[in-house]
């Protein structure tokens, strides 16, 4: 019998979508078990949005090249697939296999069927795929803990009992059985970048990406042109429509980290934190606005959501090209 609780976030900077917010749970929670503050990296990695054309769900977020960190060095990562048969012949669960892992430092990520899963919206009443992650696990009470969002749409960390966690990973309407491994690299030094947060504020500036550009998408101040466009169509939209929350806290989201951006390098951004400290607050009122949309359906609520948005763009327009060139000392972009 054993107990085994790895360090974890539970209110990591951004937690949009669980692609985000995992990476960030494990990053913040160990960096702070130890000592170190990881916010000097996170400011150079979340200052672009993108809008997908052509994603039927999941269109706007915050732009970033490595979600989980690997390719610096932040997490160590390996990927680990089974066919069942594989399994089978090794003698070994799946838990048995997330619990090895967890025992040796190691978080685990992947896919399972949330209709296993008690307190997700799928639970009992229909297939769902998603992913998952999990920190830590108890003998003693027969659990796992994980993190993520539940049906009340909140992030948070919760219990998966042994039995569901195996019938959600059984019935995970996958053909394999896939498990991505990550250990945290202690010996990773946080640091400002400052070539990577100019060009990361110049790309959202025009409009681009200098990170793996993909095609049907947009970037930037036409990222968020977008989403204004997609709240306008719920002026004439049916009632029963929902805005997606998603999109509005990544907005919030992303313009809480050009605040933080600002507040770290006072010295050079110090007349800068007074308006993106406007914006930010007029971005924690739309996603307020949103969620209110959602439950009474008051369409003057788009109005209002749309006209933050337009002085949050005017505000944006007049502000970061004058960053990007303080950033730079040079005159043009």
């Amino acid at each position: 019998m054993n107990k085994v609780v790895l360090p974890i976030e539970e209110k990591p900077a951004i937690c949009c979508y669980h692609n985000m917010a995992f990476p960030l749970s494990i990053i913040q929670g160990c960096s702070k078990s130890i000592g170190k503050d990881c916010t000097s990296w996170m400011i150079g990695k979340y200052l672009n949005c993108v809008y997908y054309t052509n994603s039927p769900g999941n269109d706007y977020g915050i732009c970033i090249d490595d979600w989980w960190g690997w390719e610096e060095g932040v997490l160590i990562h390996q990927c680990m697939d089974f066919l069942p048969e594989l399994i089978k012949s090794l003698n070994a669960t799946p838990l048995d296999i997330v619990k090895h892992m967890i025992k040796n430092g190691c978080y685990v990520s992947g896919g399972f069927n949330e209709k296993y899963i008690p307190g997700k919206s799928a639970f009992g009443k229909y297939d769902y795929h998603h992913d998952y992650l999990i920190y830590g696990y108890d003998d003693y009470e027969s659990v796992l803990y994980s993190i993520g969002y539940l049906s009340q749409r909140k992030y948070v960390p919760f219990k998966i009992k042994y039995v569901d966690f195996s019938c959600a990973i059984d019935d995970n309407l996958q053909p394999k059985k896939s498990f991505e491994i990550w250990k945290y690299n202690s010996e990773y030094e946080f640091s400002i970048n400052i070539p990577r947060i100019r060009t990361c504020f110049t790309d959202y500036y025009n409009s681009t990406t200098s990170y793996g550009k993909r095609e049907k998408a947009l970037y930037g101040f036409e990222a968020n042109e977008k989403l204004k466009e997609y709240i306008q169509k719920f002026a004439i939209a049916s009632n029963r429509r929902r805005i997606d929350d998603r999109y509005t806290r990544a907005f919030m989201e992303h313009k809480r980290m050009v605040l933080l951006c600002a507040k770290l390098l006072q010295r050079l951004a110090e007349n800068y934190i007074a308006p993106f400290t406007t914006v930010y607050e007029k971005s924690c009122s739309i996603f307020s606005l949103s969620l209110k949309y959602n439950i009474d359906k008051d369409k003057n609520e788009i109005s209002r959501i749309c006209n933050l948005f337009d002085e949050i763009f005017q505000i944006e327009k007049g502000v970061i090209k004058s960053f990007i060139i303080d950033l730079s000392g040079s005159v043009s972009i």
